[in-house]
């Protein structure tokens, strides 16, 4: 009796896939692990209290941010981000050291220690940035932001808890290369793109605090 063509059909499709499993052998354990695990995490760098109060120093001592709104802005995301993500159930807006810092002597300036009490905090997330361009070559507009962080304990007269470093870790955030030609741009759109680098960066800087799905994270540290 003749076989069926629908049921020859099934028959090597069933041969076929043990021939696949069999040819496959060890590889299949990576489809399989990622299904059960997900995808690789980046871990934190440092784990906050998230019940001490805390607030995030966004200092740009040689002014390498063309404009003070994207101190502010990165600071907002980074705080928000850290919010949202539970990190902290108590931060203290990092606009208040703004005023703090207005007011110094720049002769006797405050350390980082007096600026965290003046706030309030317990706790000072400091990011001092190195380095915020839209453009690596001088022409091509490839975004980047840099900086030294480091979690400083008010309450402990200023010990540096993270990291063991005294200059803090380095953090870089970069966009990969971006169709544009960084001479040619009008100002409102380099400040467009300006604004959305201070947003990537302040998310870097929350992600120094939590783990992340690789795919989701923006930061590069050293």
């Amino acid at each position: 009796m003749a076989i069926p063509a629908n049921t020859n059909r099934v028959w090597c499709a069933g041969v076929a896939a043990v021939l696949l499993l069999l040819i496959g052998g060890c590889n299949i354990l990576g489809p399989a692990a990622y299904f059960i695990h997900g995808p690789p995490k980046v871990p934190a760098e440092h784990k906050l209290d998230k019940k001490r109060s805390t607030v995030i120093f966004i200092d740009d001592p040689q002014s390498v941010m063309s404009r003070r709104s994207l101190k502010t802005m990165t600071t907002d995301v980074a705080q928000k981000t850290l919010l949202d993500k539970h990190v902290l159930d108590n931060i203290i807006d990092g606009r208040a050291i703004t005023t703090v810092v207005a007011g110094e002597d720049p002769q006797d300036p405050l350390s980082l220690d007096e600026i965290g009490r003046e706030v309030g905090a317990e706790v000072l997330v400091y990011v001092k940035i190195t380095n915020f361009t839209l453009t690596r070559d001088g022409s091509s507009l490839t975004p980047l932001a840099e900086a030294q962080v480091k979690v400083i304990d008010v309450t402990e007269g200023g010990t540096n808890v993270w990291p063991g470093e005294f200059e803090g870790a380095a953090l870089r955030v970069e966009v990969k290369s971006k169709p544009g030609y960084l001479p040619g741009m009008s100002r409102s759109k380099r400040q467009q793109e300006e604004d959305m680098l201070a947003e990537r960066f302040g998310v870097g800087v929350a992600q120094l605090f939590y783990k992340v799905e690789i795919y989701d994270s923006v930061r590069i540290t050293r």
